[in-house]
């Protein structure tokens, strides 16, 4: 049986930190997901249960904190 990838939710406004955590983790054979704001990136948070968020304090919608 084959393990389950873990998935990591990349959170940032802009699509060039997306570009460059994407290329960094793609070896690592990780589910990638991706928002560009906070309530895109809590929805995606509570349907998927993501085991790592990279996020970017400063998106336009809301802190990141």
């Amino acid at each position: 049986e084959r393990a389950q990838r873990q998935t990591v939710l990349v959170v940032d406004d802009a699509q060039d930190m997306h570009d460059i955590i994407e290329a960094r983790l793609r070896p690592e054979d990780l589910a990638l997901l991706h928002a560009y704001d906070a309530r895109t990136a809590l929805e995606l948070a509570q349907r998927r249960r993501p085991d790592l968020i990279l996020l970017d304090l400063d998106l336009p919608d809301q802190s990141g904190l």
